[in-house]
C-alpha cells in the first residue's frame, strides 16, 4: 500500500514513515507548504496514493486558512485519511477534515499501526 503523509511535523513523520516501511508499506512524505498548501496536488507520485496521513502540528490561529484549504482537499478525497494532532486542537477544527480516523498526539506506535492495517485493508504488491 503507497501511503503519503503530509507533513507539519518532520521528525514525528520520519518515525511513522520508519514504523510504516517496517511492516511493508511504501511511504512518501510531503512538507506541508503554508503558503500553498494546495501545491501536494502537484507533487509527484500523488496519484499512486491509497491512504493519506496528515501530520499536523499544534493548532494555530495563525495557521486557519492554510488548515482549512487542506481540510477541503481532505474531504474531497477518495482515498481514506488519518488525522494526527495535538491537544490544542479543538473538535470543530478536527470534524473540518471529515478523517477516517482521528489520532491524538502522543500515541503508541502500535495503536497507530492498527489504526493504519484497519484503514489499509489487505495488503497489496506495489503497481509497476
Amino acid at each position: 500500500m503507497q501511503i503519503t503523509i503530509i507533513s507539519e511535523d518532520q521528525v514525528s513523520s520520519t518515525l511513522l514513515a520508519r514504523n510504516l516501511q517496517a511492516v511493508g508499506h511504501w511511504v512518501s512524505i510531503h512538507p506541508l507548504d503554508q503558503a500553498l498548501p494546495a501545491s501536494i496536488l502537484e507533487s509527484p507520485g500523488i496519484e499512486d496514493t491509497n491512504l493519506w496521513v496528515l501530520d499536523l502540528d499544534w493548532y494555530s490561529d495563525s495557521r486557519v486558512k492554510t488548515h482549512a484549504i487542506l481540510g477541503k482537499w481532505c474531504r474531497g478525497q477518495s482515498q481514506p485519511a488519518v488525522l494526527l494532532v495535538d491537544d490544542s486542537w479543538d473538535a470543530k477544527h478536527i470534524r473540518a477534515f471529515a478523517a477516517e480516523a482521528t489520532m491524538t498526539k502522543p500515541f503508541s506506535m502500535a495503536n497507530f499501526l492498527q489504526v493504519i492495517s484497519r484503514l489499509a485493508g489487505p495488503k497489496q504488491d506495489k503497481p509497476i
